[in-house]
Order: structure tokens, then C-alpha cells, then sequence
């Protein structure tokens, strides 16, 4: 762990530390292959789930695409008790991300249009929606619900005291303090905001498939403030920057909590097997696990770690896979995407 970032070193000591606690232990009774499987019966909501993203996330995904295609999942009353406590999760995960937001008050961050904002849970990166909110609970008070304790509790303050010393909080903090103080930014974000949620509703008409409203909403998310003036889109930016890296650990604490204790994947030996794409903030690479019994069944959004390749070692998070051969011989493609390069603040 030596070539890993303080907060990669926090992310990997508070998912472990999740993953060993009764959180941990009641996201894996929760998996949607136990909930599909043959002792359970069959469940439509479980069945869609399967490798559909992060814990949470998938829950929220698959029932948002059956409410807006209206689909009936037949949600039996285990079902309906799984969905219970999934809100009780998303409730947990807004109060966490509250305490990554640090002094950046939520009508501030709130003020900036991103993929959560879209309507349409699968139009872009699986972010998990309202974490920009006010918390209503306390932090304790909604963990505790959830099975997160002291223990987890103490090892999670680990992860957000270590976000703040990233470049990209600095900069977002810097923007929230110049909106706060000049009234013209402020204006000009509200008045931003409202005419992309209008272009967003726009998204949406008759004859329109779900995947191409899907495509649109993520095309205005992405291009929210290309055409802003410099100071409306540098303040945006770092909101949405650091608002990525706050979703991107919590993927990786929750892709940790679902493992069990002590099952995480880490690459040590080789080189990737194909090429790295890297941008400003941004670092894919895929790597080559050539004994696949030795670390459990990847999943997607699931945390991985490399080490011994130099520029290359980090904490990942699985964006896709490819399982190639069967028995002796057989190998994994692994793509991640290198949370550390999302500590540095936007250009």
C-alpha cells in the first residue's frame, strides 16, 4: 500500500473496516444472486439488478427505469422490505457525503447542474441521487440504522479528513466562498440551473425511446458549461469535480462493504494487457489477472488494487470486465478507473 494516496490508504482501511461490520454482513444477504436465486425464488427486481453497478445504485436504477417504462416487477414483500432499507442506505450515504462537503453549505452545491440532475438515473455516471442535499438525520442516528457504528464511523472520518487535503476540494471550496461573496455568480448559477432543467425536460417527449432521452440528458450534462462565462464555468467545475471524487469513494466503500472480509482484489505481477486512456482527471487502464482463481468474481464499480507497476499503482474502481477461457489457462480482463486521479482539482 506504500504507492497509494492518503486517501486511497483511507478508502481501503474504512471498506475493509465496513466490510468486516454488520453493514457489510447485511449488503451480502442483500445480493441480488442470493435474492434470485433458487432458495429465494425468482425475483424481477434482483434479476435487473445483476451487475447493474454499485449497491444502491442498482436498486435505484432498476426501479426508476420500471416506474418511467411503466413496468410491473411483481415486487414481492421481501422485495418491498429490500427497497425499505435501501432508503434507509441512500439516507446514510446523503449524511456521509454531507461530512466530505465539509464547510461547502448544500444550497451552495446545490447551485451547480450535474448528472445527478438529470432525471434519468442510467443517463450518465452512477451517481447515487440527493447526496448534494441537506441530511435530515443525524450522522449517527441514520448509520446506526444501517448497521454503521463508532468502529465504521471513526474509519470513515479517516476518508473525508483525507478528501480535504485533496487539490480537488481546495478548488471547490475556493468556488463555493466566491459564490457565497459575489451576488453576479450566484445569479448567474440559479439562472444556469434553471434553463438546463428546462432543456432536461426538454429531453423528454412522445416517440422518444428511453435510451435516447438517456443520451440526451447525459449530453447536457456534460456540456453544462462549455458556453458559460469563464468565471460561472471555473466555479462550476470544481463543484462538479470534487462532487465526482465524493461519488467515486463512496462506489468504492460500498464495492468494498460488499466483499467479504478480507476478498479484495489486488494485482501484483504483469503488465496491462491493452492501453491506458488518460486525460486530465481521468485514468483508465486495463490490466490482465492471468490466475483467475486467485481473487473472488469481479464485479462492476467494485474496488481493485495494483501494485508493482510504477505510475500505474493505485486504488481502482472496476468500470468492466471480460472473463476469457474456462479451467486451467483462463484469464481476466480488469478496466479501472484510478481513483487517485480524481484528487486533482479541474484545469
Amino acid at each position: 500500500m506504500d504507492r497509494l494516496s492518503s486517501l486511497e490508504r483511507a478508502v481501503v482501511n474504512a471498506g475493509s473496516t465496513l466490510s468486516a461490520g454488520s453493514f457489510g454482513a447485511a449488503l451480502r444477504e442483500r445480493d441480488p444472486g442470493l435474492r434470485f436465486g433458487p432458495k429465494s425464488g425468482p425475483s424481477q427486481l434482483a434479476m435487473f439488478e445483476l451487475n447493474a453497478g454499485p449497491p444502491v445504485f442498482r436498486t435505484l436504477i432498476v426501479l426508476d427505469a420500471a416506474d418511467r417504462t411503466r413496468r410491473d416487477l411483481k415486487l414481492s414483500p421481501e422485495d418491498r422490505e429490500y427497497v425499505r432499507w435501501v432508503g434507509y442506505v441512500q439516507v446514510a450515504l446523503r449524511t456521509i457525503a454531507d461530512r466530505f462537503w465539509g464547510v461547502i453549505r448544500p444550497d451552495i452545491r446545490l447551485l451547480v447542474y450535474d448528472h445527478d440532475n438529470t432525471q434519468v438515473l442510467h443517463s450518465g455516471p452512477p451517481y447515487v441521487p440527493g447526496l448534494r442535499a441537506k441530511p435530515g438525520a443525524s450522522l449517527q442516528t441514520a448509520c446506526g440504522r444501517v448497521g454503521i457504528g463508532e468502529t465504521e464511523l471513526s474509519a470513515l472520518a479517516g476518508c473525508w479528513h483525507a478528501a480535504h487535503s485533496s487539490d480537488a476540494y481546495a478548488a471547490a471550496r475556493g468556488a463555493a466562498t466566491r459564490i457565497q461573496l459575489y451576488d453576479r455568480l450566484r445569479h448567474s448559477l440559479q439562472t444556469g440551473l434553471a434553463t438546463l432543467s428546462v432543456q432536461a425536460e426538454s429531453a423528454f417527449g412522445a416517440g422518444r425511446t428511453l435510451s435516447d432521452v438517456a443520451k440526451r440528458l447525459n449530453a447536457i450534462a456534460d456540456d453544462a458549461y462549455e458556453q458559460s462565462e469563464p468565471e460561472v464555468r471555473v466555479a462550476a467545475e470544481a463543484i462538479r469535480a470534487y462532487h465526482e471524487l465524493v461519488q467515486a469513494i463512496l462506489w468504492a466503500l460500498l464495492g468494498y462493504a460488499e466483499q467479504p472480509p478480507g476478498e479484495d482484489i489486488t494485482l501484483t505481477t504483469g503488465l496491462p494487457r491493452m492501453g491506458v486512456k488518460h486525460r486530465w482527471r481521468h485514468l483508465e487502464a486495463q490490466f490482465t489477472a492471468t490466475d483467475r482463481d486467485s481473487f473472488p468474481f469481479p464485479k462492476v464499480s467494485a474496488p481493485f488494487r495494483v501494485d508493482g507497476r510504477g505510475l500505474l499503482d493505485g486504488l481502482y474502481i472496476c468500470v468492466g470486465f471480460a472473463v476469457h477461457g474456462l479451467g486451467e489457462g483462463g484469464y481476466v480482463d480488469l478496466t479501472g478507473m484510478l481513483l487517485r486521479e480524481l484528487e486533482r482539482a479541474p484545469l
